[in-house]
């Protein structure tokens, strides 16, 4: 980002390229449109990991302005009281699991797990108490890597709607036999290097992290009854402020998440509705970030108190190290989705006779699909693309059928997905992308000298060659006479954007 955004108490806006000073990120609307604005072109590229907290990921109607840990705590003392183990005083009393835990003296952890095994099949745990900015944030699908520090299902929620289910990585913290203590364990909990390694042309399969572990990680259900009060508690996840020190220390020790930290220095922050105490927020921050010097690399969005002592220390340890903040979750990732789709202006762009590009690809490549996508419009490449998930529905195929009827050059992308598909025998009827390919032939067969479509398939994945995609009848006859562009990487597709551009022009 060209210029730092930071957030100072009682300063008045300054400009941005003043040395001395810095502008401030507060309510102005404005501001907040201008700093999106410029974020948004490096959420783009991938450059940021988001982490997000449990203040950003219910609507504010469900509970406590929507915080999940919230409403987590009010489902937990809700429960207890209905199985009688608390009183109605105590659960008055006690204002979260910390309290709880330290007020009743026995194994909370167990009876949270069995609380959201009891609601699996209900509403309490439904999609649509997830907030909508959050989702609209998520399906720009340009954050790859996605930690959460909720320990609730409401975030693996979100991703399964977005990218579908089987189609990202879930890992954890702690594995489902509690905090690490055995090297056999750590492969369980940190990201492989296969899974933060470019794939078929240049993507990463979607991650979600919990950094502070899972509910649905928790095993053993035994409850500690009074008589067995000293009986080891299994903790898998962070439920009070000792779990928070342990889950903090083993992000820190030898057998922490190392691959995963590696990756996030190498990248940036973006940290939303993460409202820890202020230790904990340091603590975590410098772990994520890992230098000292370095710190400034990300951006934090949380509402914070000036009037508490606390919140106060954590809004200048940010305005000191020049952290940009913002203070309303929710505002914020309206905007910066709202500024990533007009950057991408997906599925919008006009498709204008003798420029257009479209881009066919099979669901499951969709990273691929956003790459090729974003490599040709830097170009200067006209590009109509669809990020959504196409389902049919007479509205929808007759947009894609009016794309392919006007586009200059339609390009199929052949990745493993594909291949895999055809060798399963596979056709329109189970596959949307390969109606794309019939509409495409049929066009392609009535070709004229006003309105020529060229065909250029993209072949992805090192292990693919083009003898493994015949045998479909409509790409056989864009492989027989159609030139293949082999594209493993992002180091091949140069020759791939020339092309291109000779085609369209």
């Amino acid at each position: 980002m060209a210029d730092r955004l930071v957030n100072k108490p009682g300063d008045e806006t300054v400009a941005a390229n003043d040395s001395s000073t810095n502008t401030v990120l507060d309510s102005n609307l404005e501001n907040l449109r201008s700093f999106v604005e410029e974020l948004s072109p490096e959420c783009i590229n991938n450059e940021y990991i988001l982490v997000i907290g449990s203040e950003a990921v219910l609507a504010e109607n469900v509970i406590a302005n929507g915080d999940s840990l919230a409403y987590l705590y009010k489902i937990t003392t809700d429960y207890l009281f209905n199985e009688k183990i608390i009183t109605a005083e105590t659960a008055a009393e006690c204002k979260d699991f910390t309290q709880l835990t330290h007020k009743m003296r026995f194994d909370i952890w167990s009876y949270v797990y069995d609380m959201t095994e009891s609601h699996q099949a209900d509403q309490t745990f439904d999609t649509n108490k997830i907030e909508k900015s959050l989702i609209d944030l998520l399906e720009t699908k340009c954050f790859r890597i996605v930690l959460t520090t909720t320990i609730d299902p409401f975030v693996e929620k979100a991703m399964e709607r977005v990218w579908g289910k089987n189609n990202y990585i879930v890992k954890s913290l702690w594995s489902t036999a509690g905090p690490k203590i055995n090297v056999q364990k750590i492969n369980n909990q940190d990201i492989d290097d296969k899974d933060l390694k470019p794939g078929e042309f240049n993507e990463i399969k979607p991650i979600l992290y919990y950094a502070f572990g899972n509910i649905k990680n928790q095993k053993n259900k035994a409850k500690n009854k009074a008589k067995d009060k000293d009986k080891p508690s299994h903790k898998s996840y962070v439920l009070t402020e000792n779990d928070a020190m342990q889950a903090v220390s083993e992000w820190f020790s030898s057998s922490g998440p190392q691959n995963l930290r590696k990756y996030i220095r190498a990248n940036k922050v973006l940290s939303i509705g993460c409202r820890f105490d202020d230790w904990l927020f340091r603590f975590f921050w410098f772990i994520l970030i890992g230098d000292v010097e370095n710190l400034d690399s990300g951006q934090v969005v949380v509402e914070l108190d000036e009037n508490k002592d606390k919140d106060k220390r954590l809004l200048k340890f940010l305005n000191n190290e020049e952290i940009g903040h913002f203070d309303n979750a929710r505002t914020f990732m309206k905007y910066l989705s709202e500024a990533i789709n007009t950057s991408l202006n997906l599925g919008e762009v006009p498709v204008t006779y003798g420029r257009g590009v479209f881009i066919s690809y099979a669901s499951e490549d969709f990273c691929i699909a956003m790459d090729l996508f974003i490599t040709l419009r830097n170009e200067g490449i006209n590009v109509w693309f669809d990020k959504e998930k196409i389902e049919g529905g007479d509205e929808v195929e007759k947009r894609i059928k009016d794309a392919i009827g006007a586009c200059k050059v339609f390009i199929p992308i052949l990745s493993t997905q594909v291949k895999n598909d055809l060798k399963n025998g596979l056709n329109e009827k189970d596959r949307y992308y390969m109606k794309e390919w019939k509409w495409a032939e049929e066009r392609y067969k009535n070709n004229n000298c006003l309105n020529r479509m060229m065909i250029l398939p993209i072949i992805v994945g090192r292990n693919n060659e083009r003898k493994h995609f015949f045998g479909n009848e409509h790409l056989d006859s864009m492989l027989n006479e159609i030139g293949v562009h082999e594209a493993h990487d992002r180091a091949d597709t140069g020759d791939l954007v020339d092309r291109i551009r000779k085609m369209t022009n």
